[in-house]
């Protein structure tokens, strides 16, 4: 998944994150990913449209994806002081995965399949950098 849009955003939840189910940010993204998925379906496999889609929803929503990123890292940084052995990361991942929405990793999973073979392209991976920085 690292190489992919879904990771992009998921990844906020995964690798940087914590939040609710109830957090307001979190309630933010399926609207946010339902826009990004619609862009990316409709640019039909052509990579330079894909990157452009893709482009357009980053501009568009990175205030929801910034907000769901923040409070997500705040939860991080809190389950890393819990569990510091190295060994419990596997812990922390784990309470970081039961606070996301169902539907929000669904539709990370949806956008992963959508951007398909252009994960690999030089533009999608820059856009990509742009929402892991958020």
């Amino acid at each position: 998944m690292k190489n992919t849009l879904a990771a992009m955003v998921v990844s906020f939840a995964l690798l940087a994150c914590g939040g609710s189910k109830d957090d307001a940010s979190a309630k933010k993204l399926g609207p946010a990913f339902d826009d990004v998925i619609a862009a990316v379906e409709g640019a039909k496999g052509d990579c330079a449209k894909v990157a452009t889609a893709l482009e357009t929803q980053e501009k568009k929503h990175r205030a929801t994806f910034a907000a769901f990123s923040k409070s997500m890292k705040a939860k991080k940084k809190g389950l890393e002081a819990k569990y510091k052995d190295p060994k419990d990361m596997g812990k922390v991942m784990a309470e970081l995965l039961k606070d996301i929405p169902k539907e929000v990793m669904a539709k990370g999973m949806k956008l992963r399949s959508a951007v398909g073979k252009c994960r690999s392209d030089k533009r999608v991976r820059e856009i990509q950098a742009k929402f892991k920085a958020l």
